[in-house]
């Protein structure tokens, strides 16, 4: 045995290693997926799930994979032990057959009762493991550009996103991100919806197009919804709603607040990424919006709409 496959031996080992640690310690269901339990089979209780993992079907699948969950915590746990290539198909393979030989077992705990032992089943192996994101690439310049920029906790959270993100490695990609990064850092609280924000747009023109076109047309249509919101509220001061409906006015529904912070969001990605926002409607003058930090300066910017 050669020494790169020794070291690619030793990673599947680690990763194994890794997930296997993370459920025999322990898995409590986090509140969302305790409401969709609870919403769709009844009253949660370690007996209770006993029961419905009994029961052979969909539902079975259903709560296995919900509590064989491939949240952030995990990834992070992962990421350090990959390349930015990832794993190859031969690796993700190897790995996927030690998991279905061998399964996974996960301590269940559910509000202080006896853990109730779950084995992942052999035929959801694969579908466990793709939602890891082990066969994904990270761009090898922003590979090393997030780990000379930021600590290393951080640069790991950023790597797992962006290895999980749908990109098409253009160029462009690289550049946009780049230049976020070196602007942005996860110690800013808009880090985060920002660059999940960036993310959404690239993914989005997969690889092409313009984005400061994009971020300038998604501006666009929510000034537009924010417009109309405002023409119907001034309608519905002088009429009923009952009257506007019999004469066939759509009544949208709208979140005048999100509206307002994505315009935000949208005004600073511009300004990080290309030195200025993009132009109101009609190829207008731009409309910088300020500092927006509190709930109410939303509500200064609704009515800025709506005057």
């Amino acid at each position: 045995m050669n020494l790169s496959t020794l070291e690619k031996t030793t990673t599947i080992d680690r990763i194994e290693e890794t997930i296997r640690t993370r459920f025999a310690e322990g898995v409590e269901p986090t509140p969302e997926i305790r409401h969709f339990i609870e919403s769709t089979f009844g009253a949660l209780s370690a007996s209770a799930l006993a029961e419905w993992l009994a029961q052979e079907g969909g539902e079975k699948e259903v709560l296995v994979d919900l509590l064989f969950s491939a949240d952030d915590s995990l990834q992070c746990g992962i990421e350090p032990l990959l390349g930015p290539e990832g794993l190859c198909r031969a690796e993700r393979d190897a790995l996927c057959a030690r998991l279905e030989q061998n399964p996974i077992r996960a301590a269940v705990r559910i509000d202080g009762e006896d853990p109730l032992n779950l084995f992942l089943p052999a035929e959801m192996v694969e579908g466990f493991l793709t939602r890891l994101n082990l066969h994904r690439f990270v761009d090898a310049a922003l590979f090393a550009a997030v780990m000379d920029r930021y600590p290393e906790k951080e640069a790991l959270a950023v790597r797992t996103r962006l290895r999980e993100a749908r990109l098409s490695a253009a160029d462009s990609e690289t550049k946009a991100l780049s230049r976020f990064f070196s602007a942005r850092s996860p110690d800013r609280e808009s880090f985060w919806p920002l660059l999940n924000s960036l993310i959404g747009f690239l993914e989005s023109m997969a690889g092409g197009g313009d984005l400061f076109s994009a971020l300038a047309a998604r501006k666009r249509s929510c000034l537009r919804h924010l417009r109309e919101a405002a023409g119907l509220e001034k309608t519905m001061a002088r009429h009923n709603i009952e009257t506007i409906m019999m004469g066939g006015t759509r009544i949208p529904c709208v979140d005048n607040g999100a509206l307002v912070e994505e315009i935000v969001s949208v005004d600073d990605l511009s300004t990080i990424l290309f030195g200025g926002i993009p132009p109101g409607p009609n190829g207008g003058p731009t409309l910088d919006l300020g500092e927006v930090s509190s709930r109410e300066d939303l509500d200064r910017l609704v009515r800025f709409f709506m005057s």
